[in-house]
């Protein structure tokens, strides 16, 4: 048995003729004619009394009728509520991310997010593994480079660049401003992200036109993989701290933190958003790549 037989079977019984139902489907009579007839053969039965102009159920067909036609049913509203969730950004959306990354868009992007798309639910896992997009089911993943995946068909989307910076506050400024070479930092007492720390082997580079400057921290006073706790170390004086700015762009601006080597930069780290496939792309992981479009200046 053909399954759309079964459709045109319940639509003629719906528009109560085959004129009208072929006018509401935009399909010729002659052919539902040949699919009612079709079907019946299929079924050995007779499921429709037809006429010129009446049309009535066999016994039969009342009761196929009653069996198939909330299973059709049920198959069009799967249709339609799948092509809800196509058109319009709703549903779970399930974020995988680096620690440190996924901190700062917790705290400066998904808020706004949800609230300019109240029908989209966020899960996001923040790990220092990188955890399988596909096999787990995620919706994309936010990356610095160093972690893209290798020998992936995942399509990538820059989103910001992060740029490293050192920082402290007055009173490592004040310590700072007295040094009399930049190498005198090394002897500062240095709190640092555990990754970026294992990335560089010890060795950060800061450059100025076409000189560079290598400087290797002997007192690292604190390593972890949280900036908040970074952030209240250096605040609190601990230490100097060796961050993404974009991350502690509030604590630059309001004057908490001082940028200690202005003239020299950092580091700078593309950042991007991996996801499985251009093609039928939901309009949840749309909305939320757009927003992240919309909001690139926040990385810097």
């Amino acid at each position: 048995m053909d399954f759309n037989d079964a459709y045109f079977f319940l639509k003629i019984l719906k528009y109560g003729s085959f004129t009208k139902a072929s006018e509401a489907l935009g399909v010729q009579k002659s052919k539902l004619s040949r699919r009612m007839t079709s079907l019946e053969d299929s079924l050995q039965v007779r499921l429709l009394n037809r006429t010129t102009r009446t049309l009535s159920l066999t016994e039969e067909g009342q009761a196929f009728y009653e069996r198939i036609e909330p299973l059709i049913e049920g198959l069009e509203d799967a249709k339609d509520l799948v092509q809800s969730l196509h058109y319009e950004p709703q549903g779970k959306l399930r974020i995988t991310s680096v620690i440190a990354l996924g901190q700062f868009v917790s705290a400066e992007i998904i808020p706004q997010f949800l609230k300019l798309y109240p029908k989209i639910n966020i899960e996001l896992n923040l790990s220092t593994i990188k955890d399988d997009i596909i096999s787990e089911n995620y919706d994309l993943a936010l990356r610095p480079a160093p972690l893209i995946e290798e020998n992936s068909n995942l399509i990538s989307k820059k989103v910001g660049t992060g740029k490293f910076v050192l920082v402290g506050n007055d009173e490592w400024l004040e310590k700072f401003q007295k040094a009399t070479t930049l190498e005198e930092i090394n002897n500062f007492p240095w709190i640092i992200n555990s990754h970026a720390l294992k990335k560089s082997k010890g060795a950060f580079q800061f450059a100025k036109d076409d000189v560079t400057v290598e400087l290797r921290p002997k007192n690292i006073r604190l390593s972890v993989n949280n900036l908040t706790i970074i952030r209240n170390a250096v605040v609190q004086g601990l230490g100097i701290g060796y961050v993404p700015s974009f991350m502690f762009t509030d604590d630059i601006q309001k004057g908490t933190l001082k940028v200690l080597v202005k003239e020299y930069k950092g580091e700078e780290v593309p950042l991007y958003a991996l996801y499985p496939s251009r093609d039928y792309l939901s309009p949840k992981t749309k909305a939320f790549l757009d927003f992240l479009e919309d909001k690139k200046d926040l990385f810097k």
